[in-house]
């Protein structure tokens, strides 16, 4: 992940989610609050999180001022595919899954 600077001409912070395997980025998106929320499609491992060992489906809510870790979640085993805030400030999330339940 990385954010630069509206003319493109600087990187304003780079970061790295993921694992030592592919990880994929299906989702985006950027709150009034100044926080970005990023839906990972894959995801290979387990988290140094408790909210979500040895998941796939993941959440992660950055600051988009500097990149740093908000908060992760997850959703169990498949692929986040969309993300989309509520009027309320809810996030729903949509995607695959290979499990019955959500946690």
């Amino acid at each position: 992940m990385a954010s630069l600077t509206a003319d493109l001409g600087s990187l304003r912070w780079c970061t790295y989610l993921g694992q030592d395997k592919f990880n994929t980025v299906n989702a985006l998106e950027y709150d009034p609050d100044g926080y970005l929320y990023v839906g990972m499609g894959s995801w290979y491992g387990p988290l140094d999180f408790a909210h979500a060992p040895g998941t796939s489906a993941v959440v992660f809510k950055l600051d988009a001022d500097d990149g740093s870790l908000v908060w992760c979640g997850s959703v169990g085993e498949g692929s986040i595919l969309s993300l989309q805030l509520t009027a309320d400030g809810g996030l729903l999330v949509a995607g695959t899954t290979g499990s019955r339940r959500v946690e």
